[in-house]
């Protein structure tokens, strides 16, 4: 169930294109932020934070690889602040740029 709800907030977080937060999802669930960190390290085996990050670079290459949306509106899209947030955190979770990944 987790899973799920975090799913859901991330995904209309994209849609507002917004970053996806730990505090607020701990907040439409009901819970403080630790109690969400514990859930999510006895259920998913890490913290809230990374969760959402590896969401947001997921997102990032399915529009790297179904649009032809610039890296800078991908980065807008997939709710990073900055087009050098988005680089720097795809290519540390991607191993990858977004253009060496298949970008414009």
């Amino acid at each position: 169930m987790l899973k799920e709800l975090t799913d859901r907030y991330v995904r209309d977080c994209f849609r507002q294109e917004s970053a996806p937060r730990a505090s607020e999802l701990a907040y439409r669930l009901g819970m403080s932020p630790v109690q969400l960190s514990r859930a999510f390290r006895e259920l998913l085996g890490v913290c809230p934070s990374d969760y959402l990050k590896r969401q947001q670079v997921d997102f990032a290459k399915q529009l790297l690889s179904t649009t032809t949306l610039s890296t800078t509106q991908i980065a807008y899209r997939a709710g990073f602040g900055t087009r050098a947030t988005f680089f720097r955190l795809f290519r540390k979770l991607a191993r990858a740029t977004p253009r060496e990944y298949g970008g414009p």
